[in-house]
């Protein structure tokens, strides 16, 4: 699942050390083991709460804290092994079901899964008997709702919240808290009403509070489209954070830390060469408009084809640290947000600093991670791939970084081993990131980065007034690896641009947490008559990479919602379609932003959609009709463009004549028919009969009167064209 900037506002649960015991005869020896566990010394800790769990095992703090400091050492497993141990032996004690409340909140908060050995139902039940045992106790209402947020179950979570927030009014932190996560749980249930109504009530009453502006912020940009507001806060949220921090430690004595976001802080230890002089701040546009279609296309507007290309940066970057799992960039007293810009996470960075290990890295290092998401299929192939593509360029095959180091993804992720495999990285080269949230990765050597910056002045607007526009990489960048991955191709199967796939459609069936769609056997089977059942691929996303890539580089058309799969796009021919289904509201622009730095024609189904965090369900008989024939459409669409040399009068915005919003010209439809086949029976993909059969009684059936009614709806269309005004519209 990707990461938003929306789920830059998590849920916190903060775990902490237990400390009571009822023996006298051990008190000492367990306040030594509290002070080294508050010190940051884990390995005392750890050793004392042991021989004091075999020595006293009817008490149930030693089992707990232990528990506790696994965790925070990062043995995550046997943390958990031990919850389960102290559950079973103590089920009605509440410093136990708390405590594995908070380690299970925690653990779904970072990592946003449980391993497939961790049951999440013993988190949710822990949470459960807290509640149970203590029902007046704020942590526990406020935890029980917790971890249904963070098990997707917003319903549940949401009157159990509100039980809290009654609770908490007369603590601020607390309430502030509550609050967030009321916010947090109604906009991931899709109750857009109760997220406003809470984030104005934490405007109202603690608008001046840090962290406020954050998750104000995070709620905006799933509600609203290019809100410069979400902007502004998210980008307030950052600065607050940093003036908040009070963290001294070897790369920063004095404790006070400052927020950059353009690379002009911490100079002394940042040495930058821009690589794009010729091209940095020029416009790059879709050669058309995208082709907006149904009868909510208006909602989609503005749908911006023009970007201003960003400066791309080699940065040589002393005293570098990276914390925790998610790879937070810090030079001394500075946070970098980098490319990421508002979107950067720095919350947990240096949360339980005390107990953070520190691992020094003694080579240098180039860096391909994506400084958010890294292990993000999205994130990983467009972001952390085109540094990579730069690295080899700049360091790989220059004889003096040959002691560099490439930093990568944690290598145990497929798809992430399957691009270097790919892209011949040696493997003696490779460094895999694999710190934990109770480590930080210190860089003694040079920390080497390919990073880009937005234009200053962004004359268009679709990257300063979009709230997502950090996660767009540069157009020469993507075009750089778009060239890489197909010769990577071509060196894997010579023959595989003499081969198509014919109308690729991206899976999302109901094993998707979000974005999914419940009958897509009944759309798939809807393509297969309408193009061949041979001539539809289907996409699940769990093929080995090259054999993902080699189906999106040979398609003649790529249909799909909006998700990860779209990704692959990037390796796509020129000129091919992509129809797919977007966000409502569409506040995302990713697979948009890609499209347009390929040049891809992009048709757009308003009427066709989903909530970021919601599903499609079951799709319409219309909505099937509506996609097939916009199929079509785009592939005739195409096919003539490619045939002519120029576009065919063709009026997306008016697809919705005499009142069926979701009917799409059938003329193109059948033209789009007969020119895939047509295609198919080229001697790389030989036709079927029953293809061959289908066009000859298309054009039996292309009687006169049907070209008269064409000619009438095209007149009709161009008359109305000329009395209107214009239907795209720019901010």
């Amino acid at each position: 699942m990707r990461l938003t900037s929306a789920a830059a506002v998590v849920v916190v649960a903060v775990a902490c050390c237990c400390v009571s015991t009822t023996h006298a005869d051990i008190t000492e020896e367990y306040k030594r083991a509290a002070l080294a566990f508050q010190q940051g010394r884990l390995g005392e800790a750890e050793a004392i709460f042991e021989q004091l769990s075999q020595l006293f095992p009817d008490v149930s703090a030693p089992f707990v804290n232990l528990a506790v400091v696994n965790e925070k050492k990062g043995n995550v497993l046997k943390a958990y092994r031990l919850f389960v141990q102290a559950r079973n032996n103590f089920p009605d004690d509440y410093e136990v079901a708390i405590s594995t409340c908070r380690f299970g909140a925690n653990l779904l908060n970072t990592k946003l899964a449980v391993s497939p050995k961790m049951d999440s139902d013993v988190f949710l039940e822990a949470c459960k008997d807290a509640e149970r045992l203590r029902p007046n106790e704020l942590e526990a209402t406020s935890m029980l709702g917790n971890i249904y947020v963070l098990l997707m179950r917003f319903h549940e979570a949401i009157p159990i919240l509100m039980r809290a927030e009654k609770i908490a009014r007369n603590d601020e932190a607390s309430h502030v808290q509550v609050l967030t996560n009321i916010a947090l749980a109604n906009l991931r249930g899709g109750i857009v009403s109760g997220a406003v109504d809470a984030v104005e009530t934490l405007l109202t009453r603690y608008g001046h509070l840090p962290g406020i502006s954050s998750t104000a912020g995070g709620v905006r940009s799933i509600l609203l489209p290019y809100d410069e507001e979400s902007v502004r806060l998210l980008t307030t949220s950052l600065v607050e954070f940093a003036s908040t921090v009070d963290v001294s430690d070897e790369t920063c004595q004095k404790g006070r830390w400052s927020m950059d976001m353009d690379w002009t802080k911490g100079k002394k230890h940042v040495k930058k060469t821009l690589l794009n002089r010729d091209t940095a701040g020029s416009k790059y546009s879709s050669s058309e408009e995208a082709h907006l279609v149904g009868s909510a296309r208006n909602e989609l507007k503005p749908y911006y084809t023009s970007y201003l290309e960003r400066s791309i940066y080699f940065l040589a970057i002393s005293k570098a640290v990276l914390w925790k799992s998610g790879a937070q960039l810090s030079t001394p007293c500075v946070f970098h947000t980098a490319a990421q810009l508002w979107n950067a996470e720095f919350t947990q960075a240096v949360s339980d600093a005390q107990y953070i290990q520190t691992k020094h890295i003694k080579h240098r290092v180039a860096s391909t991670l994506p400084l958010k998401n890294m292990r993000n299929y999205y994130h990983w192939m467009l972001e952390g791939m085109v540094r990579l593509v730069y690295i080899q360029e700049l360091v790989l095959d220059k004889p003096s970084f040959d002691d560099v180091k490439i930093l990568v993804p944690d290598t145990h992720t497929a798809h992430v081993a399957q691009s270097l495999e790919l892209l011949h990285i040696p493997k003696n080269r490779i460094l895999s990131y694999s710190a934990t949230d109770s480590q930080r990765w210190v860089f003694d050597q040079d920390f080497l980065l390919i990073d880009w910056m937005q234009p200053k002045v962004d004359s268009i607007g679709s990257l300063s007034k979009d709230v997502w526009s950090p996660f767009y990489p540069p157009r020469e960048g993507i075009l750089k690896l778009r060239e890489r991955l197909r010769g990577a191709l071509m060196e894997f199967d010579p023959d595989y641009d003499q081969k198509s796939s014919g109308v690729v459609f991206i899976s999302r069936d109901k094993t998707k947490a979000v974005r999914s769609i419940t009958n897509q056997d009944k759309l798939i089977a809807a393509l297969a008559e309408a193009f061949g059942a041979d001539r539809v691929t289907i996409h699940h996303g769990t093929e080995p990479l090259h054999e993902q890539l080699a189906m999106f580089a040979t398609a003649d058309l790529i249909l799909g919602s909006h998700g990860a799969g779209l990704s692959n796009v990037v390796v796509a021919k020129p000129n091919t379609p992509v129809v797919f289904f977007p966000l409502k509201p569409h506040v995302d622009r990713t697979f948009g932003h890609l499209c347009t730095a390929l040049n891809l024609p992009q048709w757009v189904l308003s009427d066709v959609s989903s909530y970021y965090y919601g599903n499609f369900g079951d799709l319409s008989t219309l909505q099937i009709k509506a996609i097939v024939r916009t199929a079509k459409k785009a592939y005739a669409h195409v096919h003539e463009t490619e045939r002519t040399g120029a576009a065919g009068d063709d009026d997306d915005d008016d697809d919705g004549n005499d009142g069926d919003a979701l009917n799409v010209d059938d003329f193109a439809a059948d033209e789009s028919s007969a020119a895939l086949n047509e295609h198919a029976s080229s001697p790389s993909a030989p036709a079927s009969s029953s293809a061959t059969t289908k066009k000859k009684r298309r054009k039996r059936q292309d009687s006169d009167e049907a070209k008269t009614a064409t000619k009438a709806r095209r007149s009709r269309r161009q008359r109305r064209r000329r009395k209107a005004a214009p239907t795209r519209t720019e901010l």
